[in-house]
């Protein structure tokens, strides 16, 4: 028999369920939310007038309440704070003191503004202030107002040449939705700008219960037909019984690969042909078409044309369907061919291969093109044509590097120079003192320096690999000396062969055309403009300058004029005769240098520049519903007579006058 000890309770069983609920009622307690107050002051308020956020928090120990600040929007600054102290409500007298929390801001710009919440903390608590709407306005006869504010909203801001990108101007942050009462716009230069109406939409802001409103104006396809640095213009908005003016917009424009450049074609494509039957009759009409469909620039690229050999292209005719998006134009480009032959064959129809670029992949696709027999005869075989090949060389890297003329003629200042001379004579008039003719003549000969030549390490790079028939390496290498150096017409001369390279021909007469201008006494440069005229048989040209630059009868116009009062301070020190003759000879001829400088100085003036991208279509008069009677081909120059809204009125070497669009006319240089 045995003995059995009676069970006790364990006595950590009492303490553990102790602990357990003291640790329960302590989360408990501290998962309460804390309260608190939030205000700002002085809302709305002037520019420049101080404004308070006040935050009152149930807590009576200051240091243990931690506020973290928000990122305050453009235009609003913090510039005291953060103040803590103990604050008692006299009219609840009952209640233990809280914990007061204030900043000072100020507005430096008119609008409307949103303030993301505050973080309050105290211990593990934490919560959060509502975002709240913060009005800065000025005044007008005592009353406080905020003025509208309106943007230009670009999605890119560096892109490339011909990539079609939507631009809107948008009425911000209205507290209602409002009517548009007028908008007026300029329209960049070196740029397609096309008004799409109906695209973008009103955008709604929600800021803690209330709303703000982003109210599109008016929307723009831009898309650029140059690479630089191209602005958006301001542009003038009335709504609200207010009237106020955007600022401008900086795009950068890039280059496109030196592929892509014939067709022009940024975005994501297909590219598909087809005939309607392979076995025609003897003279009846067949039809090619070629499609590229997809999401870019469908408005700007260039379809390559087919090669029909020895068939009879009759007709082209082409259907353009396309819809506005955030990436360009959606749709398709269709272009029919009509064709037909009086000799039975066989003949072979050569369809190139076609070039984009995706700049969200920043990839140059090829895809491929067609080829079609279609049955008359027996084929014929077409005789290949060998490419003629320029008769111009790359100049040397010293004539790259150096600035040509510095239009000293434009300059004010140069003209003081005119002064030093017949003043040093008056003061040797006067004074009767030698030294002083001594000291003038010294400082005019300290003042004809030269300038210091710089070197781009590209330029090599460029020269090696144009020598090597790289001519894209050769054309980024040259582009990257010229953003160094400045404008060089030596460097311009090497772009300009580089881009005939490319077959850029309008880009290749462009920078001809700017070297000449800058550097016109080069015969080279004249030769090759000649001849790059002369073999994209184009009229008869209007020159980009004359031959001699108004800086030659100016530094000639100074020269004479100080020379002439040089011999005149040498008669007052000899008493000669020959000295008075050498004056008035010197005279005379500065009269001519001065007629020199007039005359080259209005031919400067003159505005000329080509035809850029592709074929100008001519207006009779500068609208867009005007009918088109001649075009002017690619790299023509011609002379700008009057500017009308989006068209120049131009005039060609034979003095054939009519209106065209403006984004087809690429200036001359005009440093």
């Amino acid at each position: 028999m045995g003995f059995h000890r009676k069970a006790e309770s364990s006595p950590y069983i009492p303490r553990f369920v102790t602990l357990f609920t003291l640790l329960f009622l302590t989360v408990f307690a501290g998962s309460e939310d804390l309260r608190f107050e939030y205000e700002i002051r002085n809302n709305p308020v002037g520019v420049r007038d101080r404004i308070y956020v006040i935050i009152l928090v149930d807590h009576n120990i200051p240091n243990e309440v931690k506020v973290a600040v928000p990122d305050f929007p453009r235009g609003v600054v913090l510039t005291h704070g953060p103040y803590r102290s103990l604050y008692a409500d006299e009219s609840s007298s009952n209640l233990p003191a809280r914990t007061r929390v204030m900043y000072y801001l100020r507005g430096d710009r008119t609008g409307r503004f949103i303030i993301d919440p505050f973080k309050i903390s105290v211990g593990e608590v934490t919560v959060h202030t509502k975002p709240a709407i913060l009005e800065v306005g000025n005044y007008k006869n005592r009353q406080l107002y905020v003025p509208i504010e309106i943007a230009w909203e670009i999605e890119e801001k560096d892109v490339y040449v011909g990539q079609s990108v939507p631009v809107t101007l948008q009425l911000l942050n209205q507290r209602e939705i409002s009517l548009i009462e007028s908008y007026s716009v300029t329209r960049p230069r070196g740029a397609f700008f096309e008004e799409i109406p109906g695209f973008g939409d009103i955008e709604t802001v929600a800021v803690g219960s209330k709303y703000l409103y982003n109210i599109p104006v008016a929307s723009f396809m831009f898309t650029p037909s140059q690479s630089g640095r191209l602005f958006i213009p301001a542009a003038t908005v009335a709504a609200v019984d207010q009237s106020t003016e955007s600022t401008t917009v900086r795009v950068d424009v890039k280059s496109l690969p030196a592929d892509v450049r014939s067709s022009g074609a940024v975005g994501s494509f297909l590219y598909l042909a087809w005939i309607d039957s392979a076995r025609l009759d003897s003279g009846s009409l067949g039809t090619l078409s070629v499609r590229v469909q997809g999401e870019g620039n469908l408005n700007y690229l260039n379809i390559p044309s087919p090669d029909f050999g020895d068939l009879v292209q009759t007709e082209k005719v082409e259907v353009l369907d396309i819809q506005p998006t955030a990436t360009g134009y959606t749709g398709y480009r269709l272009v029919e061919y009509s064709y037909f032959s009086d000799t039975a064959g066989s003949y072979l129809i050569s369809i190139p291969p076609f070039y984009s670029f995706d700049p969200a992949k920043g990839d140059v696709e090829r895809l491929e093109g067609h080829s079609f027999r279609v049955t008359y005869a027996a084929g014929q075989e077409v005789a290949p044509v060998d490419a003629e090949s320029i008769p111009f060389g790359l100049p040397s890297i010293n004539e790259m590097t150096k600035p040509g003329v510095l239009n000293a003629y434009r300059n004010p200042l140069a003209y003081l120079w005119l002064i030093p001379a017949p003043l040093t004579f008056f003061v040797l008039l006067v004074l009767k003192r030698r030294g002083i003719f001594f000291i003038s003549v010294v400082w005019l000969l300290l003042g004809a320096g030269g300038t210091i030549q710089t070197r781009c390490p590209d330029l090599d790079t460029g020269k090696r690999a144009f020598k090597a028939e790289n001519y894209e390496g050769a054309l980024d290498a040259f582009l990257r000396c010229s953003a160094e150096l400045g404008v060089r017409p030596g460097l311009f001369y090497a772009l300009s062969l580089t881009e005939f390279q490319l077959e850029a021909y309008d880009d290749a007469m462009f920078f001809v055309r700017s070297a000449i201008k800058m550097s016109p006494h080069k015969r080279a440069y004249w030769d090759y403009y000649g001849w790059l005229h002369a073999h994209l048989n184009l009229e008869k040209p209007i020159h980009p300058a004359g031959r001699l630059h108004p800086d030659v009868f100016l530094y000639l116009m100074i020269g004479l004029f100080s020379l002439g009062f040089l011999a005149r301070g040498l008669y007052l020190l000899r008493r000669h005769g020959t000295y008075i003759v050498a004056f008035l000879l010197c005279m005379l001829l500065t009269a001519g240098s001065l007629g020199g400088l007039i005359f080259t100085a209005v031919q400067y003036s003159r505005n000329s520049g080509i035809v850029y991208s592709q074929d100008a279509q001519v207006r009779k008069i500068p609208s867009l519903t005007a009918s088109e009677w001649i075009s002017f081909p690619t790299s023509q120059s011609v002379r700008v007579l009057d500017a009308s809204q989006d068209f120049y009125l131009v005039e060609t070497g034979f003095g054939l006058k009519g209106w065209v669009e403006k984004n087809n006319i690429l200036m001359d240089m005009d440093r």
